[in-house]
């Protein structure tokens, strides 16, 4: 009754282990999983344990699968060895391949994970593992193997030194290791250690096996052991596998494996996994030590890493990738039936976020709860996203199917980005500098921007973010908007510059590229000037000119001053005068009794919305006119006096008429009036006959025409006016 209690608890223990194994949540970050099963093969366990078939038994196999050139790609990844590393997994000219997983640690010196300071078996907490050497070379782990079928499991195991007892530990553990302690197993109840004693000394060796289940505190060793448990030791020297062994020294060598150096078990998962479902994707995660003894309290010695072992059946690997493009990828190719083949069924289920649609190639939906599915290996999925997003969520979920029955899924997320956009805006004001705005581009997190400004030879760009130039003349922004100041070399009054948005997100990127002109900044030059009339001229050259350029001109003169001319118009109501030529002349009407107006000038020059004005203020003056207004002592008396006038005259001057025509200063002659009595001197006595009171006579008549010619300076203007001519006259009598 005793042991049939023993033998039903072990059951139970060991099937909540296989229940983990198969419903467990657990994860194994950042490490892949090894699948071992070789069904429907079966590795031969020989009496004297060996690396190669010879029982000629259909459907019995060995660890070695041939000796073939290995060409997969080399790695070593928790232990895990895949393809040929000289020195490191293989010896150097190596080939072959093998059933199942090949398990490689570190060897000699080179070990970087032995037990440094012993440690047992039973508590983690005494573990303090680390790189080192084990000492003994019967404790160095060289390689191990693992296999299984859909009944068996299959152990394999190799030390470098033969002689004395190495215990070797298979621990199968239900949860992954913690991300803080990966190389500490993370024990539950039910967990199972296979520990196998290889012993070897003299002329005999054995490797006694041994199983145990954690109850919780310990590892309970099940006695008697499962009864399809049996192991072998190579009780003779055995030829290495192709790919070599570690040889006593350490290093890696071809040709046999001393007697005593390896050893190799099998054993029934339903006696020792009792309820395992190979397939619904089995699982465990598995640690290979060495200790000086199967015993609970003695040191242990070496070990592998952590991996995950998967027992077989179907497994579902599923990858997706996103690109540039609103659309995911979707690949089932990774995943493997139980025998590590592709002989599988693919069931895709998609679930968009809300409002977001997904279409493409075999791809079908959305069904009632807004799924969609896809039979296919491998595909792409374009998703339309719901308006105003920039994002969609989307749940992936990957089942495959071995057979009718046999199933394995996994399920992931992927974020479909609405595609990167650039819309490039530039505006122009009335500097001499164009504003950018990236506004309506992609944004969010991880988005950049970058601007290229490339403007004519001879001009440069600056603003605040903005660098260059750079080799190619190019000016550069990473602000999503800014403004950039242009100036424009001497003489040149204008600008095209080319602008080109790039929007980055990721390796993904858009563009927009627009051109400006931008011009140089209006400028208003208003010159005036006078002549001697009543009038000025007004004169906007100098001021920006060419195509959309316009002018006006506003005219303020004094109230009853009146303006006129070519292109004038007004007064408006606010009694100004205008006028949209570039230049005139403006003719001012005086009323009587002004002699001056002060005229308000301001010229505007418009270019679209940009305008800018100059603004002047010009005196204009009566027009200057001299005039004799009296004349006295005509005659023949000896002096004749003239009084004139010439209104805002800066100076005066009398003038006679020479006898040749022309007129002549009279000396000293600058005043509003004239005494005149040189008739003698100036001018020819003509003898003519007179009549004065009915008498008749005869007298000499002295004639001198004479004028007022007044100057006048204003403003930098030199005006003159001349009366009219009077006739000075004096008459002396002839002698008879």
């Amino acid at each position: 009754m005793h042991s049939l209690f023993k033998m039903a608890r072990r059951f139970c223990v060991a099937r909540f282990f296989v229940m983990g194994l198969v419903l467990g949540t657990a994860t194994f970050t950042g490490r892949a999983a090894v699948l071992g099963n070789i069904d429907p093969l079966n590795i031969e366990i020989d009496a004297s344990a060996d690396l190669y078939p010879n029982s000629g038994v259909p459907g019995f196999v060995d660890w070695v699968k041939d000796s073939l050139p290995n060409s997969d790609a080399a790695s070593l990844s928790n232990s895990i060895a895949t393809g040929l590393i000289p020195n490191v997994t293989a010896a150097p000219g190596g080939s072959g391949h093998w059933y199942g997983a090949r398990i490689v640690d570190g060897i000699a010196g080179d070990d970087q994970n032995i037990f440094l300071t012993g440690g047992k078996e039973n508590d983690t907490t005494t573990w303090n593992i680390g790189p080192g050497t084990v000492g003994s070379s019967k404790y160095d782990i060289t390689q191990a193997y693992l296999a299984n079928n859909s009944t068996k499991l299959y152990f394999g195991m190799e030390r470098r030194g033969n002689n004395g007892t190495t215990a070797f530990d298979f621990e199968f553990n239900r949860l992954a290791p913690t991300a803080a302690l990966p190389l500490i197993p993370n024990r539950s109840v039910g967990d199972v250690l296979f520990s196998f004693e290889m012993n070897g000394s003299g002329s005999s060796g054995s490797a006694t096996p041994h199983y145990f289940v954690w109850d919780g505190t310990q590892y309970a060793e099940q006695i008697p052991v499962p009864p399809s448990l049996v192991s072998s030791i190579n009780n003779v020297v055995t030829p290495a596998a192709p790919w070599g062994f570690v040889n006593s020294k350490g290093n890696w060598a071809l040709g046999n494996v001393d007697r005593f150096s390896f050893a190799e078990a099998s054993v029934s998962l339903a006696e020792t996994f009792p309820g395992l479902d190979l397939c619904n994707g089995a699982r465990a995660f598995v640690q290979v030590r060495t200790r000086s003894s199967v015993s609970p309290t003695s040191d242990l010695k070496d070990t592998t890493k952590v991996f995950e072992y998967l027992f077989g059946g179907p497994d579902a690997e599923l990858s997706l990738g996103t690109d540039c493009l609103a659309h995911f990828t979707f690949d089932g190719t990774a995943s493997k039936d139980s025998s590590g083949g592709t002989n599988l069924t693919y069931t895709w289920d998609f679930v968009p976020s809300a409002g977001a649609t997904l279409s493409g190639a075999g791809v079908t939906g959305p069904d009632g709860n807004g799924a969609y599915h896809s039979t296919l290996l491998a595909g792409t999925v374009d998703v339309s996203l719901a308006a105003g997003a920039d994002s969609a969520p989307i749940s992936v979920k990957l089942t495959v199917t071995q057979g009718t029955t046999c199933t394995s899924s996994k399920q992931a997320s992927v974020t479909v980005l609405r595609p990167v956009s650039a819309t490039a805006a530039l505006s122009l004001n009335c500097l001499s500098q164009f504003g950018f705005d990236g506004t309506g581009s992609t944004a969010g997190a991880g988005v950049t921007y970058r601007w290229d400004f490339v403007p004519p030879a001879g001009v440069t760009l600056s603003g605040t973010g903005i660098t260059g130039p750079d080799a190619s003349g190019a000016y550069h922004s990473s602000a999503l908007s800014g403004a950039a100041g242009v100036v424009l070399p001497v003489g040149v009054d204008q600008a095209a510059i080319s602008a080109k948005l790039t929007v980055f997100r990721g390796n993904c990127s858009a563009s927009a590229q627009q051109n400006t002109t931008v011009l140089r900044p209006l400028a208003a030059t208003a010159a005036l000037s006078l002549n001697c009339l009543s009038q000025f001229g007004f004169d906007g050259t100098g001021s920006t000119s060419g195509a959309g350029v316009g002018y006006t001109w506003d005219f303020v003169p004094p109230a009853g001053v009146t303006l006129s001319g070519a292109g004038i118009t007004g007064p408006d109501a606010g009694g100004a005068y205008h006028s949209s030529a570039t230049s005139g002349l403006a003719s001012l009407g005086l009323p009587a009794g002004v002699d001056q107006a002060i005229v308000s000038v301001k010229l505007t020059v418009s270019r679209g919305t940009c305008s800018t004005s100059a603004q002047q203020n010009v005196t204009v003056l009566r027009e200057l006119q001299a005039s004799i207004t009296q004349k006295a002592s005509d005659g023949s008396t000896l002096s004749v006096t003239l009084g004139g006038s010439a209104p805002s005259a800066t100076t005066l001057q009398w003038q006679r008429q020479a006898a040749d025509g022309s007129w002549v200063n009279i000396a000293g002659a600058t005043g509003s009036s004239l005494v005149y009595s040189s008739f003698e001197a100036d001018s020819a006595a003509v003898v003519q006959s007179f009549n004065i009171d009915g008498t008749a006579f005869k007298g000499k008549l002295f004639q001198v025409p004479a004028r007022l010619h007044a100057e006048r300076v204003f403003a930098g203007v030199t005006c003159a006016a001349d009366s009219a001519p009077v006739a000075l006259k004096k008459v002396t009598a002839v002698d008879p």
